[in-house]
């Protein structure tokens, strides 16, 4: 859309991304902590859900301070510890949405037997299901409870500027979801802005400048 717009966009991303096989747009891979490029090239980095899944924060984040010019912008979208609460509360009821699923799932492909196993579908059931029984991290570090402060407002902000970034700004998104989607498109745009305002954002979106 950035393209098609008349920006010139560069895209970057691992190759064993989950993603990979579902590229509508050119992508450059790289190894996740070089990026191929050199100083000074880009006006603006922009990421979205991203940051919290790299192990090696702080050095992709000079990283991108690199390729940066000076007065250039990055802006990143990022999970709110807002999201991470309601995880943590609907844990339990996505839990029993998965069992049941699971449960309907073997009833329609018939009981599983060491010469019958589950089918895929099935097995990608039952492992979600074993996953799910206690809540289990989103990003890279802490757990389910520590990333409540690990994807705060305080936290990313603390980050950023340690890496050198400056003018850290931060906005919400105005939108309220789970990583569960338990009602999916049954709800809303205008109704998940409306939940927004008393679950809070489910994410941050910082807008900061390189020195």
């Amino acid at each position: 859309m950035l393209a098609e717009r008349g920006h010139r966009v560069t895209a970057v991303d691992i190759p064993q991304s989950n993603y990979a096989p579902f590229r509508e747009f050119p992508v450059q891979d790289y190894d996740g902590r070089n990026l191929p490029f050199e100083d000074g090239t880009f006006d603006i980095v922009f990421s979205s859900n991203v940051l919290e899944h790299v192990p090696h924060l702080d050095e992709l984040n000079r990283e991108i301070a690199r390729v940066l010019r000076s007065g250039g912008r990055a802006i990143h979208v990022l999970p709110s510890a807002s999201w991470q609460a309601l995880n943590l509360a609907l844990h339990i009821p996505a839990l029993a949405r998965d069992a049941l699923r699971l449960l309907t799932a073997r009833k329609a492909g018939g009981a599983a037997t060491p010469k019958e196993p589950c089918t895929r579908a099935q097995a990608r059931l039952t492992d979600r299901a074993l996953r799910r029984v206690l809540p289990h991290r989103h990003g890279e570090h802490g757990n389910a409870l520590t990333e409540l402060y690990l994807f705060s407002r305080f936290h990313w902000h603390l980050l950023f500027r340690a890496t050198g970034f400056v003018d850290v700004r931060r906005y919400g998104s105005r939108l309220a979801y789970s990583g569960y989607m338990l009602v999916g498109r049954h709800l809303s745009l205008s109704a998940r802005s409306r939940l927004s305002r008393l679950v809070g954002s489910s994410c941050h979106v910082f807008v900061m400048t390189k020195p």
